[in-house]
């Protein structure tokens, strides 16, 4: 969103997928990584849990079609990655430079205004864990001429829960609608507009 409103001139397009940023909320796990000592509990976290129980419970969950699925799989994904040092305080620094305690500190809300000239495509999983579907719902009230697409029974992954309908919707969004040709003398007059 950011680079769409700063560089009009490069962006034809927008789609964004389960994005952040759209509102304040976001699940208790990622404000918990704000903390102080947020990498270390996960370093100690992650030594103390043996590869084999991580792979075992992603067999198990499997195996269970309600926790199956594409979150699943991606905390699990997450959650070895944090046995690199590196990864971790990635991780670890991104969730402070957006989040803090009481949820997202930085949100594009106040700024989709300048993106009412650009085709948008807003999709969310109806289930989505990390991020609310209503920050998805809010934006698209925000921007009447966005397209909403909530895949129902989704999570954060809609795009890999439903890889057919995704690839399918972003083909035909891109193929339906006609490029943005924003500049920075629009910018400029969408910002003076909006004061």
């Amino acid at each position: 969103m950011q680079l769409a409103y700063q560089y009009p001139e490069s962006t034809e397009r927008v789609a964004l997928v389960a994005s952040g940023g759209l509102g304040k909320g976001v699940n208790l796990a990622l404000r918990a990584a704000t903390l102080p000592g947020a990498s270390t509990a996960l370093q100690v976290l992650t030594a103390a849990t043996p590869r084999w129980l991580t792979a075992a419970t992603s067999r198990a969950a499997r195996a269970v079609p309600v926790l199956a699925g594409a979150d699943l799989e991606g905390l699990l994904s997450a959650f070895a990655s944090f046995g690199d040092g590196g990864a971790r305080d990635a991780f670890v620094q991104t969730a402070r430079g957006a989040l803090d305690l009481s949820g997202q500190r930085l949100t594009g809300t106040e700024r989709l205004h300048l993106l009412a000239e650009t085709p948008v495509l807003l999709v969310a999983g109806s289930r989505d864990p990390v991020i609310p579907v209503d920050h998805t719902v809010n934006a698209h009230e925000t921007l009447p001429r966005s397209r909403l697409e909530l895949f129902d029974g989704a999570g954060h992954f809609p795009h890999i829960d439903d890889p057919r309908r995704f690839t399918d919707l972003l083909e035909e969004f891109l193929t339906s609608t006609q490029p943005a040709h924003a500049d920075r003398h629009s910018l400029r007059r969408n910002l003076q507009e909006t004061r």
